[in-house]
């Protein structure tokens, strides 16, 4: 059995949310919109791993505010146990310093007025946690 954590920031500005884009080349789920994270490595917080992804894959640096949510579930095939923690982070660096990584090709803030328009995977939780993570922001304005 094998065990995989992840972590994936959730970045908002001006009540937007970033999302990355999966490279064409990419083996798994090419082509779809996603949050930026990645892998922890082994003896690695997860916090310090958020940090580590978002800057390796967006440029930005950022602050982990708090865990938003998490998922855990068994791959398709039962023999790889997956742990996804989606945290709420803040950015320290200004907007105008988002690089993407060879990972992705494009990136997308997305809000209730263009959530429709994002390729996002039918079996993937980011367009449920989008949602409720947008539902916030427009609570609190």
């Amino acid at each position: 059995m094998i065990q995989k954590v992840s972590v994936s920031g959730i970045v908002e500005y001006e009540q937007k949310i970033l999302l990355v884009q999966r490279s064409l080349q990419q083996e798994f789920l090419p082509g779809y919109f996603e949050f930026p994270g990645g892998k922890v490595d082994f003896g690695e917080h997860p916090e310090e791993s958020v940090v580590r992804e978002l800057k390796e894959e967006t440029g930005l640096s950022v602050k982990p505010s708090h865990i938003f949510t998490c998922r855990s579930y068994l791959s398709k095939q039962g023999y790889q146990h997956n742990v996804e923690l989606f945290y709420i982070v803040n950015m320290t660096n200004s907007i105008s310093e988002v690089i993407l990584s060879n990972e992705h090709q494009a990136y997308m803030w997305v809000d209730k007025d263009n959530l429709e328009m994002v390729n996002l995977p039918d079996s993937d939780p980011v367009k449920k946690i989008l949602e409720e993570v947008l539902s916030l922001y427009q609570a609190s304005s």
